[in-house]
This record gives structure tokens, C-alpha cells and sequence, in this order.
């Protein structure tokens, strides 16, 4: 786990914007009987996080580790995927560590060991909503106008393509 710059893809060097992580772990049928605690340490700058579809946290701090919980009934015996969308908009950017902080723990028993092994994709950039006007402040802070039409929001899980 570190800053996607130095991870030696070219890519991400220097990159601003959005990264979906993902990582497959296996749970006994003790430990998916068991609600737990997903540690994934600091992310830079904000996330959105999934286990087997299910939100569990998002965050819009990079100055704490991610803690979420993560009810038994998200959690399955076998193979179970972690997805974590993580935003940045300047400077270092990704799932930052320390490696010790990536795991999940449960009541009973030892924790996963979350380190290595996260796949990654670089999300497709888009441009601003229609209905933003950032035209008028000198900051490009974004102006939501009333004439702002009403958008009912579809949000999407990782099943739908986050990661290859």
C-alpha cells in the first residue's frame, strides 16, 4: 500500500482523480458468521467502500485511518471482494497504509491480513454535471443554479464494471 504516484505505472504518476481498488480474500463459515471491522488504513483524499456489493463506509478525510464496520450479512464463506473508489485532486493519492492497518478483525478469532495483492483501474474522467456553472467564481468553485433541474441519481455497485 502506498501513493499511487510511486508505484512505477506511468499512468498514475503525477495523476489527479479517481482509482477503484480491489482485493479477494476467503472467510471461513466461522468468521462470515461474525459481523466485522474493515481496517484499510489512510486513503488519500476520499472513498467509497464496498464488500461483496454492499456499502459500508465512505470517508472524506485522509487524516485518519478507514475503519468501517461491516455487517455478518455482507459477509460470505469462500470468496469475498473489497472494493474501495478513492479520490484525490492533488498531490499523493491512493491507499497510503501504514501495510499493518489493512485488515479485517472480528470478535472471535485472528484478523485477515488485507497487505498486497490490490488490483487496480484508473476510473474514467468525466466533466462536470450539466447543471453546474463554474463560469462565475474565480476559484472554479462550482455554482449549483436554480435553475438546477431535478436529477433522480442512479447509483451504481462495483458489479457494474469497476473493475475488470
Amino acid at each position: 500500500m502506498q501513493d499511487w504516484n510511486g508505484n512505477g505505472d506511468p499512468k498514475l504518476a503525477g495523476y489527479t482523480g479517481r482509482v477503484s481498488f480491489a482485493r479477494t480474500f476467503t472467510l471461513t463459515e466461522a468468521q462470515a458468521r461474525q459481523d466485522a471491522t474493515l481496517s484499510l488504513g489512510i486513503i488519500y483524499e476520499k472513498d467509497l467502500t464496498w464488500v461483496n456489493g454492499t456499502l459500508v463506509g465512505a470517508t472524506d478525510s485522509w487524516s485518519e485511518g478507514q475503519r468501517y464496520a461491516v455487517a455478518k450479512q455482507s459477509l460470505r464463506s469462500g470468496h469475498n471482494t473489497i472494493i474501495t473508489l478513492a479520490e484525490n485532486g492533488y498531490g499523493a493519492g491512493g491507499m497510503m497504509g501504514p501495510n499493518e492497518e489493512a485488515y479485517l478483525s472480528f470478535v472471535a478469532g485472528p484478523p485477515i491480513d488485507l497487505n498486497g495483492n490490490w488490483r487496480y483501474k484508473i476510473a474514467k474522467k468525466h466533466g462536470p454535471a450539466p447543471w453546474v456553472d463554474d463560469r462565475g467564481r474565480a476559484d472554479g468553485t462550482p455554482i449549483i443554479t436554480t435553475a438546477s433541474p431535478k436529477v433522480r441519481l442512479v447509483l451504481t455497485g462495483p458489479r457494474q464494471g469497476l473493475i475488470r
